[in-house]
This record gives C-alpha cells, sequence and structure tokens, in this order.
C-alpha cells in the first residue's frame, strides 16, 4: 500500500475492511515548538498552533518575536 497518497477532500477512499469514506475536516494541534540554534534549542512557552487544511492562512505561524538568526532546526509535536 503506497503511504505517500496525498489527501485531497471530497475524494473516496477505502480503508482496509473494504468500507469507504471521505474526508471534509481535517485540523490539528502543533505544540511543544522548539527553535534549534547552533548551541541552544529554545522552547516557545505554551505555545500551540491550530491548523486547519481547509483555511490557508493557518498554514503560516508567524514567530516575530523571535530572532530567526542562525536557526538550523525547528521540532514540534503535532
Amino acid at each position: 500500500m503506497n503511504q505517500n497518497i496525498p489527501l485531497e477532500f471530497d475524494k473516496k477512499y477505502t480503508n482496509k475492511w473494504g468500507e469507504q469514506f471521505t474526508v471534509d475536516v481535517f485540523k490539528y494541534y502543533l505544540r511543544d515548538v522548539a527553535l534549534i540554534y547552533d548551541t541552544v534549542k529554545l522552547y516557545l512557552p505554551e505555545a500551540y498552533f491550530l491548523v486547519d487544511q481547509n483555511q490557508e492562512a493557518s498554514h503560516t505561524i508567524s514567530l516575530s518575536f523571535i530572532s530567526k538568526n542562525n536557526i538550523i532546526g525547528i521540532e514540534m509535536q503535532v
């Protein structure tokens, strides 16, 4: 089974029991966000973000209050 199929809303899918279903809502939270710099990992205190795949604006998270210089990675929980 190919696990790399993009999610498409209102498309019919079949689960392993042969049951058909469609997806019309897909939301999830990102939490425990950490910015990784060369020498330190900075956790955003009590930060969580709701992502709604139907709302393009929720696909971008603004971190304007954080220095973005020298960030080498980001960690988060979904």
